[in-house]
């Protein structure tokens, strides 16, 4: 067992009693295995050392959890400095102060009559919010008693590494009496807004004063929210300071929370255009300022006259304040550089820093272009006991707006495969020369043999025999590595000539899958889904072509397509339709950014040594393939590694029998080839790391620990990209809310239009039930209702807007 580090045992003896942990991976791509509660610090140094941040929480546990309820006593209060200044000056000096990490602290004043303590969350969170005014820390990161706090001597792994540390220690204690009087509360305690009855229950309007407040200053916030999303560029940083001020003030007052105001104000922000990292600092002064000089809303009568009359409308239905629209798609994260295998990463990071564009673009081609490179060249056994074996042939796909600049992606990524396309061409127009050459020869010896028989009256069949053989074998063969614009039947020929695989590439898979889907072209697409696999035979028939049989067709798709195209063909390849061939399901390294990042000039050159490495890793793989091999050789996990692996497997096969996701059947199909993503992964990954001149694939060790790791990485990564892809599928894209919204503002939707004819409309992107979730999403965001009438004795469902989309103010 390791020891703790004794900066952690300092705060744990300070904090005294029992200590309940947590432990979540620090990293951007989470792995879940490192998301640990613990009532024994006995493996915290061995998670930290994998990646794990380690926390304790704040206030002591029962053993059995880390919820609100598991809490058993407060025992103290803290502020996080999330970088914010520390105060010149304390109204407390904190029993201990820590760096969690670079410039970023957290307080503890530690209680010493902590068994008076009320057990109460409100309490609690309302005392932590006057210390948190009062030293100008977060308001929000130190709320509820099950409340996490880094723990010092461990590794924070954001990043840069950081080991956390104490700044300060005094010892002290202090009574809950000692603390309220230096963090007074405020002298009108505000309601929990989830505590506060809005309205009336009888008339559906304000009913106490401060109900009428928080009706004030919730209504106002949504007009900011507003006001900020339409602001356009210039004066968005200066609408977004004055926005935040005012906001401020009401949080100030008490009559609203920070974490709501800012998470609608930085949602709001970024639908201008902003990145959020340039929103947050600003975003963050604003309020702080405009919380020094709260607003109070005292004239109550006068400021509830100001609201909006939000419950009389045509129909006389009760409406509620309109929220902004969420994000369209779920988010996801960006590729940190210690996923790419070692020896292409100085390539791929540089390629990625000069061009300003997330790493995961190029990372998740160049991976393709390699598994294409090495196609049949050597294969993976996953199960010891079973003969299943996985060619670790991948498929590609970033997904991008026009301008996305995919196409530089693209042929950055093919930059090495496209040079061994073109040495080898140079070879081969050598080696056609040669064969000319002993063409000539064989004409002359045939000629020579027919002379010869004339004279001596028979041919000397032997010989004859031998230059028979001869022309049969002086042939030309291309060695090709990658190719664009080519029939299948063509790419058919191509695999016989080389068997080890191809990578086909387009600039634009959106055109090539639509065509590929289409009824008549069911023979090509039959094709493509069995080359995915790598084994299994293919023939077809042509009158100029005769019969044509490929043997374990190998190719990788490798492209690029726009959100456009994508939708569309998800939405008519949703299960059971007849696009759904499971092609996309093939693409299983996709990978749709949320943004391109911010552009930030690099005034450096590509490094050429990194370059020239990464050339080195497709020279060396280039020479793995053993011509005249029809079963190319297998290699198995390590005796580490395949534990790992097995449990691995045994989770997804629950995950897919459990029914998670039997809702959503194409991201379901999508999920099980996971079932070869992996092994895939690690091979690849294996055999880059491998990587030297004449390597042979007969005395390759087997597929490593650390390999399979990074591939369950890649795979948890790409997981959530997939996520983004189906949203639709899975319910959680908002696309269609966005597409009705913009139908109401267009006033193509009008209130009172029945339900009926709106789906007879058979809009795009709002067609096969798409509709009637848009008006749920909308109607939870108090855009819409749906309100059942009486028409000559027959109910009809009709559209209610909301009272200011009828007046234009949308």
């Amino acid at each position: 067992m390791d020891t703790l580090p004794s900066e952690a045992t300092a705060l744990l003896a300070q904090l005294d009693g029992r200590s309940t942990f947590q432990t979540f991976d620090d990293r951007p791509v989470k792995n879940r295995r490192l998301s640990r509660i613990l009532h024994d610090p006995a493996e915290l140094q061995a998670l930290n050392r994998q990646g794990a941040g380690v926390f304790v929480m704040v206030n002591e546990g029962d053993g059995e959890g880390r919820a609100i309820a598991n809490v058993t006593r407060i025992r103290t209060y803290c502020a996080d400095f999330d970088g914010q200044p520390l105060p010149e000056r304390w109204p407390l000096a904190p029993s201990m102060l820590n760096e969690s990490s670079l410039g970023k602290f957290h307080a503890y004043w530690i209680l010493e009559d902590a068994e008076s303590v009320p057990l109460d969350n409100n309490a609690f969170n309302v005392q932590q919010e006057a210390i948190a005014r009062a030293v100008g820390s977060c308001p929000d990161d130190c709320k509820g008693l099950n409340r996490v706090m880094r723990l010092p001597g461990f590794l924070h792994q954001k990043g840069e590494s950081f080991t956390s540390r104490i700044v300060s220690c005094t010892g002290e204690r202090f009574t809950l009496a000692q603390i309220q009087a230096a963090f007074p509360l405020p002298a009108k305690l505000p309601i929990p807004l989830a505590q506060q009855p809005t309205h009336s229950p009888l008339t559906g309007k304000p009913s106490t004063q401060r109900e009428a407040q928080q009706k004030y200053a919730l209504i106002t916030l949504h007009g900011l929210a507003d006001e900020l999303a339409q602001q356009q560029e210039p004066g968005r940083n200066n609408r977004l300071n004055a926005v935040g001020f005012r906001a401020g003030r009401l949080i100030g007052g008490g009559h609203l929370a920070r974490g709501e105001v800012e998470r609608e104000l930085l949602n709001a922000a970024t639908l201008t255009g902003l990145l959020e990292s340039e929103v947050s600092p600003t975003l963050h002064s604003a309020l702080t300022a405009g919380m020094a000089d709260p607003e109070m809303l005292e004239d109550v009568g006068q400021m509830a006259g100001k609201v909006k009359d939000l419950h009389n409308s045509p129909s006389g239905l009760e409406w509620k304040p309109r929220q902004l629209l969420p994000p369209k798609l779920p988010p996801v994260p960006t590729m940190p550089p210690d996923m790419v295998p070692e020896a292409l990463r100085g390539w791929l990071v540089n390629a990625a820093e000069l061009a300003c564009i997330p790493l995961e673009l190029f990372a998740v081609l160049a991976v393709a272009s390699i598994s294409g490179l090495v196609g049949r060249s050597i294969k993976i056994k996953p199960e010891r006991l079973q003969g299943w074996a996985v060619v670790p042939n991948l498929w590609a796909a970033i997904v991008g707006r026009p301008g996305a600049m995919k196409s530089m992606i693209l042929d950055t990524a093919l930059e090495f495969l496209q040079r061994l396309e073109r040495q080898a061409a140079e070879a081969h127009e050598a080696q056609l020369l040669e064969v000319e050459i002993e063409r000539e020869a064989l004409l002359a010896e045939a000629a020579r043999l027919k002379k010869q028989a004339a004279k001596s009256g028979g041919f000397d069949r032997e010989a004859l025999r031998d230059l028979k053989e001869r022309e049969k074998e002086n042939v030309a063969v291309a060695k090709r590595y990658v190719t664009q614009n080519v029939t299948y039947e063509k790419l058919g020929e191509l695999i016989q000539e080389n068997k080890r695989g191809l990578t086909f590439t387009r600039d634009e898979l959106g055109s090539w899958i639509n065509d590929l889907t289409r009824e008549e072209r069911a023979e090509a697409l039959g094709f493509f889904l069995t080359a995915w696999n790598g084994e299994g035979m293919y023939s077809f028939e042509r009158i100029g072509r005769g019969t044509v049989r490929a043997d374990n067709p190998c190719i990788s798709v490798i492209g690029g397509i726009q959100p456009g195209p994508l939708t569309s063909f998800m939405v008519r390849s949703r299960a059971g339709s007849a696009g759904d061939s499971g092609l996309l399901q093939r693409f299983q390294l996709i990978v749709w950014p949320d943004s391109m990042g911010e552009w930030i000039r690099q005034n450096r050159r590509a490094s050429s040594e990194d370059k020239a490495r990464a050339f080195s890793v497709f020279e060396a793989l280039d020479s793995l393939y053993l011509p005249g091999e029809d079963e190319p050789p297998s290699l198995p996990f390590s005796d580490e590694a395949q534990p790992m692996w097995e449990e691995w497997r045994d989770a997804l096969e629950n995950r897919l029998r459990g029914g998670e996701v039997e809702h959503a059947p194409a991201f379901e199909s999508h999920v099980s080839k996971y079932r070869s993503l992996a092994p895939s992964l690690a091979l690849v990954f294996h055999v880059v790391e491998l990587a030297a001149p004449d390597m042979d694939a007969n005395q390759l060790p087997p597929v490593s620990v650390e390999a399979l790791e990074l591939a369950l990485n890649w795979v948890e990564f790409l997981e959530l990209h997939a996520r983004k892809v189906y949203a639709l599928e899975l319910g959680t894209s908002n696309a269609p809310a966005y597409m009705l919204a913009e139908k109401i503002k267009a006033k193509a939707v009008k209130d009172g239009d029945r339900l009926r004819d709106l789906r007879r409309k058979d809009w795009a992107g709002l067609t096969d039930g798409l509709l009637d979730r848009a008006i749920e999403q909308l109607a939870a965001l108090g855009w819409v209702q749906v309100e059942e009438i009486e028409t000559g004795g027959r109910s009809s469902e009709v559209l209610r807007l909301h009272p200011d989309l009828i007046g234009g103010d949308a």
